[in-house]
C-alpha cells in the first residue's frame, strides 16, 4: 500500500523532468492483484476544455520515445529511493531526440550529481558525449573512447590521444568564455592536462621505435615537471615554445592532472 504510491511519486517527479509540459503524462504504477508478479502503468491523456483527463494503460498510448523516457524515469525513481552510489548509463536517450537529450545532460545529471551520485555514461554519440563534457566542465568529467578488441579495452593509442586533445583544447576555448565564473576558472585545471597529454604526445611520436610503440598511458602517474623535462628536447628548436610550456607548469594548479587509467 505506500510501495507503489511514494514509488509513483517519485517517477512523476523524474518523468516531468525528462518530458516537462506533454499531452500524454505518466500518471502512476498500481499493483494487479496482489501487486506480487503483475503491475499496470497508467497514463492520461488531456481531455478537451473543462472535461476531465482520460486515463489508459501507458503501453498502449506512448510512443517509443516516451516509453523510453518512462523505462529511464523509472531507473531514476529507484536509483533515487535506494540511493546506489554509482549509476551507469547505456545510451539514455535512444530516440537521439535532441530537445530530450538537452533536458538529460542539463536536468538529470546535474540532479544525479547533487545527490552525490558517481555518474557513467556510455554513448555512441559524439555531440552528446561532447555536450556532457561541456555541460559539467565545472567537475572535470573523464572522458574515454572504449574499443571492443579482443575484450573491453581503453584506447590509448597516439591517435586516439591526437583526436582528445584537440577536443580539450575546443572544450578549454568554450570554458575560457563562459560567462559562470566558477566554470571558467575550472579552465585552469584542463590547461594543466592538456599540457601533460600534450607533452606525452610528443614523447611516444618522438621515441617510438620500429621495436616498440609507445603510448601515452604508459606514462600515467608523471606529472607535468617530470614530463616536460622529457619532451623539452623534442620541442621544435623555438625558444618560445619551452617558455609557453613551462609558463602553463608555473601558473596552474599542481593538483591537476592527466592519467588515462584514472
Amino acid at each position: 500500500d505506500d510501495k507503489y504510491p511514494a514509488l509513483s511519486g517519485l517517477v512523476s517527479r523524474w518523468w516531468s523532468v525528462l518530458r516537462p509540459s506533454e499531452p500524454v503524462n505518466f500518471k502512476e504504477i498500481k499493483p494487479q492483484g496482489t501487486g506480487q508478479r503483475h503491475i499496470d502503468i497508467k497514463a492520461t491523456i488531456s481531455g478537451a476544455s473543462g472535461t476531465a483527463d482520460i486515463e489508459r494503460d501507458a503501453v498502449a498510448i506512448f510512443s517509443d520515445s516516451q516509453l523510453n523516457c518512462l523505462g529511464l524515469a523509472t531507473f531514476l525513481a529507484r536509483s533515487t529511493q535506494d540511493s546506489f552510489g554509482i549509476l551507469i548509463f547505456d545510451d539514455p536517450i535512444q530516440s537521439l531526440d535532441k530537445e530530450h537529450e538537452y533536458l538529460f545532460v542539463s536536468q538529470v545529471v546535474d540532479q544525479m550529481l547533487q545527490a552525490g551520485e558517481q555518474v557513467l555514461i556510455f554513448t555512441h554519440n559524439k555531440s552528446f558525449w561532447t555536450n556532457l563534457q561541456i555541460r559539467h566542465a565545472a567537475v572535470l568529467p573523464k572522458g574515454f573512447k572504449v574499443e571492443m578488441v579482443s575484450g573491453p579495452t581503453v584506447a590509448a593509442t597516439i591517435q586516439d590521444m591526437d583526436s582528445e586533445l584537440s577536443d580539450l583544447l575546443k572544450r578549454i576555448d568554450l570554458i575560457v568564455r563562459n560567462p559562470n565564473p566558477d566554470v571558467a576558472l575550472s579552465a585552469a585545471n584542463q590547461i594543466r592536462s592538456a599540457a601533460e597529454l600534450f607533452c606525452k604526445l610528443l614523447i611516444c611520436k618522438a621515441e617510438s621505435t620500429p621495436a616498440g610503440i609507445l603510448l601515452p598511458s604508459s606514462f600515467d602517474g608523471r606529472m607535468l615537471p617530470d614530463l616536460l623535462r622529457r619532451a623539452e628536447p623534442h620541442l621544435k628548436k623555438d625558444a618560445s615554445h619551452s617558455g609557453k610550456i613551462r609558463h602553463i607548469e608555473k601558473c596552474t594548479d599542481c593538483g591537476s592532472h592527466h592519467d588515462y587509467g584514472s
